[in-house]
């Protein structure tokens, strides 16, 4: 029996090509110890068995619906869900991941006078599993959650590790961008972030964040296809920079890092997939021009990533050659060690 009080929480899961993970991740939410719950189960239909799944697991349990969204990618499923959520408030799981018993319950009690609550999580692979924690628990104003929001990995744009306050959703019409399909979730987070003062920080990791080799980044790796999809991601931080245009100096400097960051992302992904683009590659170096200083300066890039930065806005074709030569050359460990991109 749960207590009368306690408030109903909705979980958003979209659902898509997952048949091999469905029903691991939503026995992990059904066994939540905090039991008043929505599970708004989203599937689009694909050659698999994930629609049918669904389905099948809504009938088990009274407390989950599953919606059919028959255009859109994920973020068009998200805001179907929202749309039907009545929650006081919202979570959101993915649907190859899972969870521990108690992440529901630790990230409500953390909401206590704030608007806003996040956990650890892991990264699990099929052969290691590495832990995302900060140093313990933090208490947030609004400034120093958005700067570790856009830079600190641990905290990041990820809306899987937060619970958000349902009120402020519905109030500021808060959806996700349908045009984006790479960084919708984190111009959503910082959406939500500038119209709230606090929040608090879990330092247990409570989500297992599975790394999926079926998605669609994981396979433009084994491919070497490159993906011109996740070029959203670039326009997501550029819409980021605009919603924080007037933020302080503490901000500035973290959409700075973000923007630096995104580039370099989408430059080791374009060197993964030996995807030689020179208008792209202008286009990257002109994104971090003035930018470069800020994000070597920033704790959370990494040495190889700060050396990578400088030598590309110096010279960007120099670069590219030697960053092929060495990506053949180099073990994958040693490229993971330094390159968190």
């Amino acid at each position: 029996m749960r207590p009368k009080d306690d408030p109903l929480i909705s979980v958003v899961i979209p659902a898509y090509q997952v048949e091999d993970y469905i029903e691991e991740c939503i026995a992990s939410v059904c066994g939540q110890e905090y039991t008043n719950l929505e599970i708004l189960l989203v599937y689009k239909k694909s050659g698999d068995r994930t629609a049918q799944l669904c389905r099948e697991l809504a009938r088990q349990d009274a407390r989950i619906l599953a919606m059919e969204c028959s255009e859109g990618g994920v973020s068009a499923s998200r805001n179907m869900a929202l749309e039907a959520a009545r929650g006081e408030y919202i979570a959101f799981v993915d649907a190859d991941d899972y969870v521990e018993k108690n992440y529901l319950r630790l990230l409500y009690q953390y909401m206590e006078k704030c608007d806003i609550s996040i956990c650890g999580f892991d990264r699990v692979k099929p052969d290691s599993v590495k832990e995302e924690l900060l140093d313990g628990d933090i208490c947030y104003e609004r400034d120093a959650l958005l700067a570790d929001i856009l830079c600190n990995n641990a905290v990041g744009g990820y809306l899987w590790n937060k619970l958000f306050c349902g009120a402020v959703i519905r109030e500021r019409k808060l959806r996700f961008q349908e045009d984006l399909s790479v960084g919708e979730d984190m111009c959503f987070i910082v959406s939500y972030v500038r119209e709230i003062e606090k929040g608090r920080y879990c330092c247990r990791p409570l989500y297992h964040y599975r790394i999926n080799q079926q998605s669609t980044l994981q396979k433009m790796y084994t491919t070497g296809v490159f993906d011109r999809g996740k070029l959203s991601n670039m326009k997501a931080a550029q819409r980021i920079a605009e919603l924080l245009a007037d933020e302080g100096s503490d901000v500035e400097r973290a959409v700075s890092y973000r923007i630096v960051r995104t580039s370099m992302w989408t430059l080791f992904n374009l060197l993964k997939c030996r995807h030689y683009d020179r208008t792209l590659l202008k286009q990257l170096r002109k994104s971090i021009r003035g930018k470069c200083r800020e994000y070597c300066r920033n704790e959370n890039a990494k040495a190889l990533e700060k050396i990578s930065c400088i030598l590309f806005r110096a010279c960007p074709i120099l670069f590219w050659k030697t960053a092929a030569l060495m990506l053949r050359l180099l073990p994958q460990s040693v490229i993971r060690r330094y390159v968190s991109c």
